[in-house]
């Protein structure tokens, strides 16, 4: 799936036969009539496990219901809290299955013997401190809603307290003659108090692996290593270096496939995903990056770990994984090391083609199916923002610049086909612009590592810790040029701060609440065929400082900075500080080490009333605030505790509080947004007062009172337009009113589409839709409410039948949708198949409240015919007996509403299904 470059292609399933394979599927389910026996649970570290009885039937999915008291009846599941489905391989431990190359079952208590292959499973965790009921239903076409007591349903209820999920050993291995224990984690789709169903799936199992290297002197590094594309979590698992401890993770689905490191859309079906298609509402989830923390941080806690030692890496598909989880959690690792990723996940135009996340091509079609496409960008639970602005690191980094970011190595191809390399130097600006830091190569290889020029051993990122600051560095005057994004253009091989390097023990870097230093030398590169790129003897570099610990200087403190090389000051300045990331610029660095330093001493002021507020006109220059100072200087009377900013009598020079004396701050009235405002048509705006305590609002438009409208904010309602003003009411009486905001509203586009001939596509195959035109104006077709890649041309040639719109955006970003237009097919539809005699053609097309099904060389036998809409739902469902070679059979279509459906004919094996548009009007 998305970004698994290495592992075996999923090849294209058609449409038309996914609703084929959906359809036989249902029909499979008919065959069986399933029951739950056995079913029991028992309550372990947090989390609750079911097992129970699976019959001989095939393909039902199972959904596990939770309630407060005993559940009797299937009426009550309504009312019960449902915690999702799981299928009948629930018992088989896919990860390790998938390793071992034959079919191995969960163990879900330590010690105890694996499940079998006729148990079901069913993991959930605990969400409250109480006891639950639990039912259990079996799904075929149909869910059975029967319950009995004893057999589907608890007779008792089950003691349960939140705790932090244990995961489960599975066995210890040995493995290159060194012990490897293998553990199981089991990951609810809810897992929080009335929180979201994240998963499709109500659980899913992972496995990792863990080697403690307990050759090595403790506590150990932990090192995360998340395997490439075609390998597994075993893969690598006793290689060591240091003294680290090993932590192989794991990504994959039970069909095989995986969430990219990510997780997915909430509908997104992990037991068979040929179904899956792009989702084009609903929420994300990024569930893996919570399993994966908390396998982290149960390795930290039970594998003899250095807490501040935490180091990830990965290639290919693993890299990606390591990339993902550092962006939006910065905090977990000291470093990790990087290659062959990518940078920005929604980048789909490569300039090679070829490229597997370009529009159209594999690993993007697998990521659309996963979380949805680009422009849909669906929101993610639990996050403000969208999926794709999460996944763009250079958004990211620019937004949350002061986060406590690891040291990062990476290394990329400029003709890797599979993860690209066009979005590199873009994201290699971005490190630029905000003084990320790390060491960035680049070289002609493609994905496989063929053409490499540099060698893997530049960097050694045990060298660093989570809590060490560091400096990062940009705009090196000495980094390479790596063009523009073509691979025929800049510099073929290079690096950006490749050359930089400092000296990482706690004697070489000094971080105190006056002063941070740090030793600073340029290196030489190692060639991957034993060549060397030799260091030049200087650089000019900005200096930023990263994950500080105790060097927090105030906002306007001034800092001087100096360099000395080889016991002389050879540069020095001073900058006043404004707050947010320290950066230097300018700073001169040498191949023989210099010493950088940057010092500050805050200006604190003298509060003789100790109300927290200090007098301006008294100050003193410290490194740490002296007794009797305060860091706030806005006191205007030091003699008296009551008069200050935060009393009810403040002091400037007016008074704003209507009682006499003179206070603090003027009363204020604000409105944002204020002056002209221009918004489209029927969009809302919303108009906000400044905050203040005990004020109180009235909303004006055009100078009369909104009746109601007392809160801070004002909502517009529709294509509503005027001038608005807010008038303030303080505690005291006074009365403000802020400037007037004049909104005006610029008109939507104009949305319809012209049809060219005629809408029924029986004679010609075509109709060419042709939208509005207008000055900046750009188009998106869609059909059936989904996006048609491409088709952002004023005209579209529509060869399908369906429902086809245009969304419209004029140069001002105002939209509109048009009314649908169906495309329809009138003329007698025939379908043969070519290896058999048997023909049916379906009539009239569009239908209105029947079909004719007319059946040619059928012989002798049972059809089934199935109405399907277009998620494959059996809306219709009918079995005739066919007696004769020729027959006809009419179908009522009394109650299904306007729209295209499937039919789906069966006889003898032989499945036909056509496209029907039924059209009442």
């Amino acid at each position: 799936m998305f970004l698994n470059v290495l592992h075996y292609a999923t090849p294209f399933i058609p449409m038309k036969n996914l609703i084929l394979l959906t359809a036989l599927i249902f029909s499979i389910y008919h065959s069986y009539a399933l029951k739950v026996t056995n079913f029991s649970g028992t309550y372990r570290n947090g989390q609750v496990f079911f097992t129970w009885t699976l019959d001989a039937g095939t393909g039902s999915v199972y959904k596990l219901y939770r309630s407060a008291t005993q559940i009797t009846s299937g009426s009550q599941l309504s009312s019960c809290e449902y915690l999702g489905l799981t299928d009948r391989n629930s018992s088989t431990n896919n990860n390790l299955s998938a390793a071992d190359n034959l079919t191995r079952y969960w163990i879900i208590k330590d010690g105890t013997s694996p499940l079998t292959s006729g148990q079901g499973l069913f993991v959930t965790t605990c969400v409250a401190n109480t006891s639950y009921y639990y039912a259990l239903t079996v799904t075929l076409e149909t869910e059975d809603k029967k319950i009995v007591i004893g057999a589907n349903s608890l007779a008792a209820p089950i003691a349960e307290t939140v705790a932090p999920p244990q995961p489960v050993l599975q066995e210890t291995r040995i493995i290159n003659g060194y012990p490897v224990d293998i553990y199981g984690d089991f990951y609810s789709s809810r897992d929080t108090l009335n929180g979201p169903l994240e998963m499709y799936a109500g659980w899913l199992g992972y496995d990792f692996a863990v080697f403690r290297n307990q050759d090595a002197p403790s506590p150990h590094a932990l090192h995360v290593r998340f395997h490439a594309g075609g390998t597994n979590f075993l893969n690598k698992i006793t290689n060591t270096t240091h003294d680290e401890v090993n932590l192989g993770v794991e990504d994959f689905f039970p069909d095989g496939d995986n969430s990219a490191w990510i997780g997915s859309h909430k509908n997104f079906n992990p037991y068979i995903i040929s179904l899956n298609t792009p989702p084009a509402t609903g929420t994300n989830y990024f569930y893996t990056h919570k399993r994966l923390i908390r396998e982290i941080k149960w390795a930290e806690a039970n594998c003899n770990v250095d807490t501040n030692r935490i180091y990830a890496d990965g290639n290919s598909f693993g890299c990606n994984g390591v990339f993902l989880l550092l962006l939006l959690h910065p905090e977990l690792f000291a470093a990790v090391d990087l290659t062959g990723g990518l940078f920005n996940f929604g980048f789909t135009t490569d300039y090679n083609p070829e490229t597997t996340m370009n529009t159209g091509k594999k690993n993007r079609n697998d990521g659309d199916k996963l979380l949805g496409t680009v422009s849909t960008n669906l929101q993610v639970g639990y996050y403000t923002d969208h999926t794709y602005d999460l996944l763009n690191a250079g958004r990211m980094i620019h937004q949350h610049n002061e986060e406590k970011y690891p040291v990062i190595y990476s290394i990329n191809g400029r003709k890797d086909d599979a993860m690209g390399w066009t979005e590199k130097p873009i994201w290699y600006d971005s490190v630029e612009n905000n003084h990320l830091g790390g060491f960035y190569f680049f070289d002609n290889r493609d994905h496989t590592g063929l053409n490499r020029f540099w060698s893997s051993n530049n960097y050694d990122m045990f060298r660093y810790y989570r809590n060490v600051s560091y400096p990062a560095f940009s705009y090196c005057n000495v980094n390479s040029n790596p063009g523009n994004g073509h691979s025929n253009n800049g510099d073929s091989v290079g690096s950006i701060n490749g050359f930089l390097d400092w000296k990482t023990t706690a004697a070489d870097i000094t971080d105190l609440p006056t002063q941070w230093a740090v030793t600073i030398f340029m290196k030489n590169l190692n060639q991957q065929f034993g060549g060397i790129t030799y260091s030049p003897d200087s650089c000019i570099a900005n200096i930023s400082l990263r994950r500080v610990q105790q060097f927090l200087p105030l906002p306007g403190s001034v800092l001087n900075w100096s360099v000395t090389h080889k016991g002389q000051q050879v540069q020095s300045g001073s900058l006043t500080y404004s707050g947010g990331l320290i950066t230097v610029p300018g700073v001169k660095i040498y191949e023989d080490t210099i010493i950088f330093s940057v010092s500050s001493l805050n200006t604190y002021y003298a509060d003789a009333d100790n109300d927290g507020f200090g007098n301006k006109n008294v100050s003193i220059a410290a490194a740490v605030k002296p007794a009797g100072y305060v860091s706030n200087f806005t006191d205007c009377n030091d003699a008296n505790a009551a008069i200050n900013p935060d009393a009810n009598e403040t002091c400037n020079s007016i008074d704003d509080d209507c009682d006499g004396i003179i206070d603090d701050s003027t009363f204020v009235a604000s409105l944002s947004p204020s002056g002209t405002v221009s918004a489209c048509s029927s969009a809302n705006v919303k108009f906000m007062a400044n905050m203040g305590t005990g004020l109180s609002y009235k909303w004006y438009k055009d100078g009369i009172i909104i009746p109601g409208e007392t809160t801070r904010n004002y909502k517009t309602n529709g294509s509503e337009s005027g001038t608005y003003q807010v008038k303030e009411t303080n505690l005291s009486g006074c009365i403000a009113r802020s400037p007037i905001a004049n909104l005006t509203r610029i008109e939507n586009p104009l949305a319809k589409i012209n049809v060219t001939g005629d809408l029924n596509i029986c004679l010609t195959g075509t109709v060419q839709l042709k939208a509005k035109n207008g000055t900046g104006i750009s188009w998106q077709w869609n059909k059936n409410g989904i996006i048609i890649s491409g088709a952002t041309k004023q005209k579209y040639n529509a060869t399908a039948v369906g429902n086809y719109t245009v969304k419209v955006t004029s140069a001002s970003g105002c939209t509109n949708t048009s009314d649908p237009v169906t495309v329809f097919i009138s003329c007698r539809q025939s379908n043969l198949l070519a290896s058999q005699a048997f023909e049916a053609h379906i009539y009239p097309n569009p239908a209105q409240d029947h079909l004719l099904i007319q059946m040619n060389n059928a012989g002798n036998g049972n059809l089934q015919l199935d109405l399907m809409n277009l998620l494959g739902q059996k809306l219709i469902s009918k079995m005739v007996n066919i007696d004769s070679d020729d027959s006809s059979i009419e179908l009522s279509l009394i109650g299904i509403p306007d729209g295209m459906y499937f039919l789906k004919t069966e006889m003898n094996g032989v499945s036909i299904v056509t496209a029907v548009v039924i059209k009442n009007e």
